[in-house]
Parts: C-alpha cells; structure tokens; sequence
C-alpha cells in the first residue's frame, strides 16, 4: 500500500504510517511544498 499526504496531515502522522512499514510520502517533502497545485500531484 502507497499513501500521499497532502498538506492538511501533518507530516508526523506520515512518518508514523512509514514506521508501520507502510511506504507514504507526504507533498510538504516533494515537488512545490504546499504551493503544489492539485493536477500536478495527480500526473
């Protein structure tokens, strides 16, 4: 199972879901940050 974090999870619940051994990335750590726009993240 794959989980993306978008900006209203704190990145501590997805370092949590990662300690479970469940690979998540959360948008803060990639691309733009939060200035991410929606339609890029869904490419």
């Amino acid at each position: 199972m794959k989980i993306l974090c978008d900006v209203h999870i704190a990145i501590k619940g997805a370092k949590y879901f990662q300690s479970k051994g469940i690979e998540t990335e959360h948008v803060n750590l990639i691309l733009d940050s939060w200035l991410t726009k929606d339609d890029a993240i869904c490419m």
